[in-house]
């Protein structure tokens, strides 16, 4: 029985290896590529008293790829791992992209944001990603002032 099974593995090698390209596998499609991806601010500071900051973000870069390609920006609050905003994006073209991913934080919630960009490709195929890191800083502005009124 080994003798017949090598025999048949050797011919499964052979057509296997003839083949162009496997049966259901679409042609080879070059993936996605990024470079000089950039953030817009890369660190924001609330000024104000509002108990609330709009980060105007800007993700821009140079995209490298044939056709239309699916972008995905995940911007996540890294001291407790939450997903603070979720954008996604077409991009129709090679070039320089940019793509607004506004997102609201509460005052309170200041540290870093990690912000990652993700591609993909229009056979579905995943691209390139980048990640980098938004500082956000807000003035503390200390205990609320409560005042008492005596009864009347």
């Amino acid at each position: 029985m080994p003798v017949a099974f090598r025999s048949v593995a050797a011919v499964l090698i052979v057509a296997v290896a003839g083949c162009d390209a496997a049966p259901g596998l679409a042609d080879e499609v070059r993936r996605p590529t990024l470079a000089d991806v950039t953030l817009s601010p890369v660190s924001f500071a609330l000024d104000t008293d509002a108990a609330t900051a709009e980060v105007p973000l800007v993700v821009s870069g140079d995209l490298d790829s044939e056709g239309l390609v699916q972008a995905l920006i995940l911007v996540r609050y890294e001291e407790t791992d939450s997903l603070v905003a979720e954008v996604a994006a077409e991009i129709p073209t090679s070039g320089r992209f940019e793509i607004p991913a506004p997102f609201a934080v509460p005052r309170g919630a200041i540290g870093d944001y990690s912000v990652r960009l993700s591609t993909q490709g229009e056979d579905g195929r995943a691209g390139d990603q980048a990640v980098t890191v938004l500082q956000f800083s807000a003035q503390n502005l200390g205990a609320p002032a409560a005042s008492v009124a005596p009864a009347p």
